[in-house]
């Protein structure tokens, strides 16, 4: 009796996950979003025009490269169905360092060790300049977390 009620107990919980979706907030042009006034706690003080206009973004990066970044993390990297946005300047704080660089929100469907496609996840790529003078282009989970629970910590520059 049961292992019939935990059987069944199981059953319900993996319907009813299947339920759930991610929920992206983009605009229609499916940019990256520009909540500049929902600024976190943890900025005290924005950065001037000036700031802006000199900080170290790095080299210019397109699509591919992000989409490139994506497939070096993945089991199969070629039936991988990658859509990034257009890269943008942006800028975040993390603790005490203010981190210029460019921004793209990609959206992945690949195959797992299985050989079966996982579901569209949704991931914030950032290419940025290390105080070393070399650049990196990685997943940034903080981002992604606060981008997909609606409190925004990345700030675009226009």
């Amino acid at each position: 009796m049961y292992s019939k009620t935990m059987i069944g107990c199981i059953c319900v919980l993996i319907v009813a996950s299947g339920c759930t979706r991610n929920r992206i907030r983009q605009d229609e042009n499916n940019a990256l979003p520009t909540k500049v006034n929902a600024l976190p706690n943890k900025v005290k003080v924005l950065p001037t025009e000036n700031e802006l206009a000199h900080a170290n973004y790095g080299k210019p990066i397109n699509i591919a490269e992000f989409e490139n970044a994506v497939r070096t993390t993945l089991n199969d990297p070629y039936s991988a169905h990658i859509s990034c946005t257009a890269p943008e300047k942006g800028w975040y704080d993390l603790t005490s360092d203010r981190i210029y660089g460019y921004f793209s929100i990609c959206k992945v469907n690949a195959k797992n060790g299985f050989g079966a496609y996982t579901g569209e996840k949704v991931d914030v790529y950032e290419k940025f300049v290390a105080k070393n003078g070399k650049e990196f282009i990685n997943k940034n989970s903080f981002l992604t977390i606060s981008f997909l629970i609606g409190k925004n910590e990345l700030h675009i520059v226009k």
